[in-house]
């Protein structure tokens, strides 16, 4: 454990999948495929709620902006869960979906319809 945990630590950007031991890897791999896991289920949940609370409204959450956030949210979410989930991948493939999977969530986060606005907007 102490050799994964040292592993996982080192901040060398250098580092290849020759380089990462299987046990630090597959760890890694299942870190990532829990988050994309929990990520799905959490948007998912609520994208359902948002449906059901709003059945009987004038306009349905349907056809709000924010379904097709949390829509393509739970989408990505569920891409990177079943990327990573099998079995052994390289660290580049496991980091390349980590970062491809986390672009587009800080996009649709900054894009967010009827945001607050940002500390600097304020007077």
């Amino acid at each position: 454990m102490d050799r994964v945990l040292r592993h996982l630590s080192r901040r060398s950007s250098r580092t290849t999948s020759s380089d990462a031991s299987r046990e630090a890897l597959a760890f890694y791999q299942r870190r990532v495929a829990l988050f994309g896991l929990v990520g799905a289920t959490l948007s998912s949940a609520f994208v359902l709620f948002n449906l059901v609370e709003g059945r009987d409204s004038p306009r349905p959450y349907l056809h709000e902006g924010a379904f097709a956030f949390h829509l393509a949210g739970a989408a990505i979410a569920a891409l990177m869960w079943l990327l990573c989930r099998g079995g052994a991948r390289s660290l580049r493939f496991v980091r390349s979906v980590e970062t491809v999977a986390s672009a587009p969530a800080a996009w649709r986060t900054r894009r967010w319809p009827g945001r607050s606005p940002r500390w600097s907007d304020r007077t």
